[in-house]
């Protein structure tokens, strides 16, 4: 490693974090139940003690003393209504009730709770909804290959629980894990989609609070090329080169070990085809002097890379896929095509550029 390497590597393990850590697949064995409410048949409806319960038939009923008597039912036009279930127009003569969207006649109590949208209505008290944040807000995952680079951390409210939810993706491909949504061990998904989708829904009780929508987008990385018995030979040559670095040829044990890297050392090392390291988001510094890349388009979703080092290579005329490693701030380019005649094309150097590629492409 030459003493440039080591000065950026020292200056990274001073100003960066560790990285992020690998997360193993995990199988729930016991995913928690919902325990909300259940479904009934028309004209039953649920209690929380006695479950579906047919509801009263308040039609039976004749005059008006028997029908307000029920507290559930009211004299209207000359006929007996039950209460939550009377139109908009008959709801407003009932006393104490209240219209409210989707729901129809409510208690105005319950109309009153609902109009904050934090709250929720159950049995007859008016609930704080369960709430689900995440770390960073950020629900979009990229996954190298099946692996999960980054685990979704959530915080429950005290007391809540949480399910998936109108998922596409396979049962035991994301699971829950405690605080954490991870990826289970596959490399691929079905019919060969590349991405899926699935619901965080937090419930309390028979309270379900706002669902916290999961997209992961499934790339070709590490992992499915090494497992990939049809990956090219430029593809393979990389993939060689840091199973050395790794020192196994497993390629579970290897993708372990990568993702926790946050330097990786490929200098005077030909390679070519740099798709084995796509979607690593713990890199923080790469080597690369005096190879011969020519696309760097599977760098271009490492968020964490803040040093890179393209010296030497001599066939390496477009810089631009860098704009997406947006941590970047330091990129060296000597003996390069784009660096030797930096256009704003192919080595930006626009407002909103990673600030290392924006001074890389700014010499002269």
């Amino acid at each position: 490693m030459s003493l440039r390497l080591l000065a950026l590597a020292a200056a990274l393990f001073l100003t960066a974090s560790c990285g992020t850590p690998f997360v193993k697949g995990w199988r729930d064995k016991n995913p928690p139940e919902r325990t909300g409410q259940a479904t009934c048949k028309p004209d039953f409806t649920f209690d929380q003690q006695r479950g579906c319960v047919k509801d009263p038939d308040f039609g039976l009923v004749d005059n008006a003393d028997d029908c307000n008597k029920t507290g559930q039912s009211t004299w209207i036009g000359g006929q007996c209504v039950g209460n939550d279930k009377a139109t908009e127009s008959q709801c407003a003569e009932i006393t104490g009730w209240a219209w409210a969207a989707d729901l129809g006649c409510v208690s105005a109590a319950q109309a009153q709770c609902l109009k904050d949208p934090a709250m929720s209505w159950s049995g007859d008290a008016c609930v704080a909804k369960p709430a689900l944040t995440t770390s960073g807000g950020a629900l979009t995952q990229s996954m190298a290959a099946g692996v999960a680079l980054t685990a979704i951390d959530f915080k429950l409210s005290d007391g809540a629980s949480v399910r998936k939810a109108n998922q596409t993706c396979p049962d035991d491909f994301l699971t829950i894990s405690g605080a954490q949504l991870v990826s289970g061990d596959r490399y691929k998904l079905p019919d060969g989609k590349t991405t899926c989708e699935l619901d965080l829904v937090p419930s309390l009780g028979d309270v379900d609070g706002d669902a916290a929508h999961v997209k992961v987008t499934l790339e070709r990385g590490f992992y499915a090329i090494c497992l990939d018995g049809k990956a090219t030979s430029a593809e393979k040559r990389t993939l060689i080169q840091l199973e050395k670095k790794l020192e196994t040829f497993d390629c579970a044990d290897a993708t372990d070990k990568l993702v926790k890297l946050t330097v990786i050392d490929l200098s005077d090392i030909v390679v070519v085809d740099l798709g084995p390291l796509r979607a690593l988001k713990g890199l923080q510094l790469l080597d690369l002097t005096g190879s011969d890349v020519t696309d760097l388009s599977p760098l271009s979703g490492l968020t964490g890379l803040r040093s890179l080092i393209l010296d030497g290579n001599r066939r390496l005329k477009d810089v631009s896929p860098l704009v997406g490693a947006t941590a970047l701030q330091t990129l060296l380019l000597d003996g390069t095509p784009v660096g030797a005649a930096p256009t704003e094309a192919t080595c930006p150097t626009a407002a909103g550029v990673p600030a290392g590629l924006a001074s890389a492409c700014a010499k002269p």
